[in-house]
């Protein structure tokens, strides 16, 4: 599946550029929020990321050299909000990949000024059936795993 999916990636164009990406991205808002953005956890693409379950001094043992007031990781898809040792982090979900129960896509909106900074969690309902009709057209080889997962099923 992951060599299906650089194929079409590489034919669309798009290698070049996801493969160039940097792995973290850092802003300051204008509040002087310090702000971090990673998949995972700072420095890699790999690994546990942040999930529900983890401790705080095992989050922290990813997260403490972060640099950062506010950090947007992703990885496993699941919506947090924790604040540790005064970091704040923030999984916003998934837009195009949520976990079961709530399918819905997932995401954060960030608002900010001088005065300070504002997170929102969002949901919105998509059309699941449209992907699954859209993977199976495509022949993607992962085709009924997606599905299930698409479903709620896995």
């Amino acid at each position: 599946s992951i060599n299906w999916t650089r194929g079409a990636i590489t034919v669309a164009g798009w290698f070049d550029w996801l493969a160039a990406l940097p792995l973290e991205r850092r802003c300051t808002l204008p509040d002087s929020t310090r702000v971090l953005c990673v998949h995972a956890s700072p420095g890699t693409d790999e690994g546990r990321g942040m999930n529900p379950q983890m401790a705080d001094d095992e989050l922290w043992e990813l997260f403490k050299e972060c640099e950062a007031d506010l950090v947007f990781v992703g990885h496993t898809h699941q919506a947090q909000d924790r604040i540790v040792n005064g970091v704040r982090l923030i999984n916003p979900c998934s837009i195009s990949n949520p976990i079961a129960p709530d399918l819905r896509a997932g995401y954060v909106l960030l608002t900010a000024d001088e005065k300070g900074h504002r997170l929102e969690q969002r949901r919105v309902d998509y059309n699941h059936e449209a992907v699954v009709e859209a993977i199976q057209k495509i022949k993607h080889p992962a085709a009924d795993l997606v599905t299930q997962h698409m479903r709620g099923q896995r």
